[in-house]
Parts: C-alpha cells; structure tokens; sequence
C-alpha cells in the first residue's frame, strides 16, 4: 500500500526518539500485562508493520509469523529482525483476507493497526477464525477520545489522515460474551516535554481523569465454537 511505503524507510525514527520510546514503552506494558506470551507459542501478529511486535514477541520465545500489507514495511522489518538475530516469518497479506486455515495460531496481536481497517467487527471475526479454542486475541488502538488521536485526526498528510479512531467502548463490544480484561494508558499530552516524561508523571496524570490515549483489550475464543 503506498502511504505505508512511503514511510516504511523513516517510520522507525520515532522509536529513537525520547517521546517514542516512552510511548512505546507505555503501549508495550499495557500490551503485556493482558497477554501472556509463552515460548513455542504460535502468533500472529497483523498489520505488523517494520516489526515492532514482531521482535518483542520472538524475544518472549513466540514462534511468530508477521503480515502487513505494505512491502516496504516488511522490508524494514526483515532487516530490523536480522538486526536482532531472531526470526519471524513475515508475508505480504491483507488482515482483513487471511491465508491461513481455521485454527491456526496461538494467539493474534494486532498493534496500532486496528485503526486502519473500517469493518471492525469483520477483521474481528477473521482474527477468530485463525485462532486455536482456547486462544486469545489482542488489539491495541489509539483512542478517539485522547489527545493523541485528536491530534491525529486534526493532522493532514500523515498515515493516520485515513484513521478510524476507536474507544475502549467501542473495542469492547467487538465480543462482551469472550471480553478477558482490558487496560488503557498514555496520559501525556504530543506536546509534552520529553525532558519530564517518566512513570510518576503518566500515573498522576492518569489520577486527574484525563483520557486515556491508547487502548487494549484482550478476547478469548471459547473452547466450543
């Protein structure tokens, strides 16, 4: 997909930036704290991207296959994985269409991704597909309601010009009947000072009632289908 090649070769810069890194951080934690990765475990993760998740994943010890459907984002994320040592299968394939059989994964991991797609509840019932009874899925999303995904919006030019923000409530009610837990987080402002960004500032933040700019939640496909 163009927009996404275009920013495939510079999208990993933000991640070396102060205000990257603790962004990241933060989604990251939240992201783990509802999803338990266990060595040998198979997942996928969709939209994936130059491989952020990807390698986190490998590093737990997940045997994982990354698709995007952005060539130049796969290309980075090979040479970002190699960088690493590690290995994870990465394909060109759409997530809204996935060439998998029933029943094929341990877990899906959908990171930042979700905002791209308009039929939710279809790439959720896709995601379903895919994985095992017994197997969980996790999406994470910027929020509608939170600074970062207003600022977002008000943007023009970007990748998140063509993004469909979401609140938790609206993740939610992908599927009550096989909600695990949730978590949300990121209550720094984009125009915060990267000198001041620290753990105490996010949680005193979080304690005022600010919104929360980032979202998770965690499903479980049910034994029985």
């Amino acid at each position: 997909m163009a927009i996404f090649d275009d920013q495939a070769k510079d999208y990993d810069r933000w991640y070396d930036k102060p205000m990257g890194k603790f962004v990241d951080k933060v989604e990251t934690d939240l992201a783990f704290s509802l999803l338990t990765v266990q060595p040998g475990m198979r997942v996928l993760d969709a939209g994936c991207g130059t491989g952020n998740y990807s390698i986190k994943l490998a590093k737990h010890g997940a045997e994982v296959v990354g698709i995007d459907i952005s060539q130049g984002m796969l290309d980075q994320a090979e040479a970002n994985v190699q960088a690493e040592n590690l290995e994870v299968d990465f394909q060109l394939m759409d997530m809204q269409d996935l060439a998998f059989e029933d029943n094929s994964f341990d877990a899906v991991l959908s990171m930042t991704a979700i905002e791209f797609v308009e039929d939710l509840d279809a790439l959720y019932r896709e995601f379903r597909r895919v994985v095992k009874p017994g197997g969980q899925i996790l999406l994470g999303s910027i929020t509608k309601s939170g600074a970062w995904g207003q600022a977002y919006a008000s943007k023009g030019g970007d990748i998140y010009s063509q993004a469909h923000f979401r609140d938790l409530t609206d993740l939610r009610s992908l599927d009550e009947t096989n909600l695990v837990d949730t978590a949300e987080g990121l209550f720094v402002l984009p125009n915060s000072d990267p000198a001041k960004l620290s753990s105490d500032l996010e949680m005193s933040l979080s304690e005022k009632g600010r919104a929360a700019s980032f979202a998770c939640v965690l499903f479980e496909k049910a034994d029985r289908v």
